[in-house]
């Protein structure tokens, strides 16, 4: 896992609380790997990711230090 510094200037600096980020290339879910899926499965994977962004949606903003 590494930190992209485009993220913000915390994840630049690596300081307390900073998110890590998952490279695209390190990633399982690469095109030639989904493309051998199902489309059950891509389903299930899209409903997963879908649902989960939503939960982040809902969660209340951190405190500004």
């Amino acid at each position: 896992m590494t930190l992209r510094p485009e993220m913000g200037s915390e994840a630049g600096r690596g300081e307390a609380g900073a998110l890590p980020s998952v490279d695209i290339a390190d990633s399982p879910l690469t095109a030639d790997r989904v493309g051998r899926l199902s489309p059950a499965a891509r389903h299930r994977i899209a409903a997963f990711v879908h649902t989960t962004l939503a939960d982040l949606d809902e969660l209340p903003e951190p405190p500004s230090r």
